[in-house]
Protein backbone atom coordinates (compact mmCIF):
# COMPACT_ATOMS: atom_id res chain seq x y z
CA UNK A 1 0.00 0.00 0.00
CA UNK A 2 2.96 2.28 0.63
CA UNK A 3 4.48 1.73 -2.19
CA UNK A 4 1.66 2.35 -4.02
CA UNK A 5 1.27 5.66 -2.65
CA UNK A 6 4.17 6.70 -3.28
CA UNK A 7 3.95 5.96 -6.91
CA UNK A 8 1.41 7.68 -7.55
CA UNK A 9 2.75 10.81 -5.75
CA UNK A 10 5.83 10.61 -7.48
CA UNK A 11 3.24 10.11 -11.27
CA UNK A 12 1.53 13.26 -9.44
CA UNK A 13 4.47 15.69 -8.86
CA UNK A 14 5.83 14.88 -12.16
CA UNK A 15 2.48 15.60 -14.48
CA UNK A 16 1.70 18.54 -12.53
CA UNK A 17 5.05 20.06 -12.75
CA UNK A 18 6.79 18.67 -16.06
CA UNK A 19 4.59 17.04 -18.27
CA UNK A 20 3.36 18.98 -21.34
CA UNK A 21 0.14 17.43 -21.27
CA UNK A 22 -2.39 20.37 -21.42
CA UNK A 23 -1.79 23.32 -20.38
CA UNK A 24 1.22 24.57 -18.34
CA UNK A 25 -0.71 25.19 -14.70
CA UNK A 26 0.20 28.27 -12.75
CA UNK A 27 1.80 27.69 -9.27
CA UNK A 28 -1.46 28.52 -7.39
CA UNK A 29 -2.92 25.60 -9.84
CA UNK A 30 -0.23 23.11 -8.81
CA UNK A 31 -0.70 24.08 -4.95
CA UNK A 32 -4.16 23.47 -5.44
CA UNK A 33 -4.54 20.45 -7.35
CA UNK A 34 -1.48 19.29 -4.46
CA UNK A 35 -4.12 20.20 -1.82
CA UNK A 36 -6.89 17.93 -3.63
CA UNK A 37 -4.32 15.04 -4.14
CA UNK A 38 -3.66 14.96 -0.26
CA UNK A 39 -7.41 15.36 0.79
CA UNK A 40 -8.11 12.16 -2.12
CA UNK A 41 -5.20 10.67 -0.26
CA UNK A 42 -6.59 10.39 3.25
CA UNK A 43 -9.81 9.45 1.38
CA UNK A 44 -8.06 6.29 0.41
CA UNK A 45 -6.78 5.74 3.30
CA UNK A 46 -9.69 5.83 5.26
CA UNK A 47 -11.63 3.52 3.05
CA UNK A 48 -8.83 1.18 2.62
CA UNK A 49 -9.37 0.93 6.76
CA UNK A 50 -13.32 0.99 7.63
CA UNK A 51 -13.98 -1.04 10.24
CA UNK A 52 -16.58 -3.43 9.01
CA UNK A 53 -16.71 -4.97 12.59
CA UNK A 54 -18.05 -2.03 14.11
CA UNK A 55 -21.39 -1.37 12.02
CA UNK A 56 -19.36 1.34 9.27
CA UNK A 57 -19.65 0.77 5.58
CA UNK A 58 -18.62 2.21 2.60
CA UNK A 59 -20.88 4.57 1.15
CA UNK A 60 -19.86 5.44 -2.19
CA UNK A 61 -22.30 4.45 -4.51
CA UNK A 62 -19.15 2.98 -7.21
CA UNK A 63 -17.32 1.24 -4.54
CA UNK A 64 -20.24 -0.42 -2.94
CA UNK A 65 -21.03 -1.20 0.51
CA UNK A 66 -17.65 -3.94 1.49
CA UNK A 67 -15.42 -3.30 -1.40
CA UNK A 68 -12.30 -5.18 -1.93
CA UNK A 69 -8.91 -3.36 -1.29
CA UNK A 70 -8.11 -4.20 -4.97
CA UNK A 71 -11.05 -2.21 -6.32
CA UNK A 72 -10.83 0.57 -3.37
CA UNK A 73 -6.73 1.03 -5.16
CA UNK A 74 -8.07 0.93 -8.70
CA UNK A 75 -10.89 3.28 -7.88
CA UNK A 76 -8.44 5.79 -6.13
CA UNK A 77 -5.65 5.83 -8.84
CA UNK A 78 -8.36 6.28 -11.68
CA UNK A 79 -9.61 9.20 -9.94
CA UNK A 80 -6.56 10.41 -8.72
CA UNK A 81 -5.10 10.73 -12.13
CA UNK A 82 -8.33 11.00 -14.24
CA UNK A 83 -8.94 14.42 -11.71
CA UNK A 84 -4.99 15.68 -13.08
CA UNK A 85 -5.79 15.34 -16.70
CA UNK A 86 -9.27 16.83 -16.22
CA UNK A 87 -7.06 19.97 -14.38
CA UNK A 88 -4.46 19.99 -16.55
CA UNK A 89 -7.54 20.10 -19.86
CA UNK A 90 -9.81 22.87 -18.57
CA UNK A 91 -9.47 26.51 -19.30
CA UNK A 92 -7.96 28.12 -16.83
CA UNK A 93 -11.24 29.54 -15.63
CA UNK A 94 -13.25 26.51 -15.13
CA UNK A 95 -10.02 24.63 -13.78
CA UNK A 96 -10.16 26.81 -10.71
CA UNK A 97 -13.83 26.41 -10.46
CA UNK A 98 -13.53 22.57 -10.76
CA UNK A 99 -10.51 22.51 -8.34
CA UNK A 100 -12.55 24.58 -5.43
CA UNK A 101 -15.55 22.38 -6.01
CA UNK A 102 -13.54 19.61 -5.75
CA UNK A 103 -11.20 20.07 -2.76
CA UNK A 104 -14.14 21.00 -0.75
CA UNK A 105 -16.49 18.24 -1.54
CA UNK A 106 -13.06 15.88 -1.09
CA UNK A 107 -12.91 17.67 2.38
CA UNK A 108 -16.48 17.09 3.65
CA UNK A 109 -16.15 13.23 2.97
CA UNK A 110 -13.09 13.12 4.82
CA UNK A 111 -14.27 15.45 8.15
CA UNK A 112 -17.72 13.52 7.89
CA UNK A 113 -15.14 10.12 8.02
CA UNK A 114 -13.65 11.26 11.34
CA UNK A 115 -16.95 11.52 12.98
CA UNK A 116 -18.97 8.60 12.29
Amino acid sequence: MKRLFILIMIITVFLTTNCSLGRKLSKQDIILESAYQTIHWIDWYQTRNIDYDKGYYEQNIILGKYPSDKKIDIYFTTTSLGHLVLTKYLPKKYSRIWLYITISGESIVVVRNNFK
